[in-house]
């Protein structure tokens, strides 16, 4: 269960914008108890419909991309904890679902993005294929919920410590993304 509010935010925290007008790449209009997000690299995006604090529906859309912060030692960010039982009631088949999560590779090296995996996990769960992997070349951390077989369930980006390297990670996962979504 997540709040549409609380929703609202955190797309506002992933760095989208509010446009009741018109809605372009990167941004998202909200009417009624339907948000309709465009994402910010294709010319389509979703439509999610509230019923309360439950997701009802997630319309015609077979690709998602999900991101979390994780805090602490190993804490999925406290939005998404509440958000995750909310995928229980979401049907996923044949979904394709990239994840991106935020995390400290240095202070928390043995839960660095833990989210990642956490999200992977229950969206699997429900049935979507998890796109985006990334090799952990590059990063320095000990033990990671995130990662299966050598490579990240998502883009991991760490802002502490290498946020000189984010950049061009995004834009490599991005261009990846575009592949993989076809």
């Amino acid at each position: 269960r997540i709040s549409r509010n609380a929703f609202l935010h955190s797309l506002v925290s992933s760095l989208y914008s509010r446009s009741d007008i018109n809605v372009e790449r990167g941004n998202f209009r909200v009417r009624g108890e339907s948000v309709e997000i465009n994402l910010p690299y294709v010319d389509y995006g979703y439509r999610i419909i509230f019923f309360g604090d439950d997701i009802e529906e997630i319309e015609s859309y077979d690709h998602l991309i999900l991101g979390a912060s994780t805090w602490g030692a190993g804490d999925i960010q406290d939005d998404w904890a509440a958000a995750l039982g909310t995928f229980d009631s979401v049907d996923l088949a044949g979904k394709k679902v990239a994840i991106f999560g935020l995390g400290d590779q240095y202070s928390y090296a043995d839960t660095f993005v833990d989210a990642i995996g956490e999200i992977a996990e229950k969206v699997r769960e429900r049935g979507a294929e998890v796109i985006g992997l990334v090799s952990t070349d590059g990063y320095e951390f000990d033990e990671s919920r995130g990662v299966e077989n050598g490579r990240f369930l998502g883009l991991p980006l760490d802002v502490e410590n290498q946020n000189h390297l984010s950049p061009e990670r995004i834009a490599a996962w991005v261009e990846a993304l575009k592949a993989e979504m076809m």
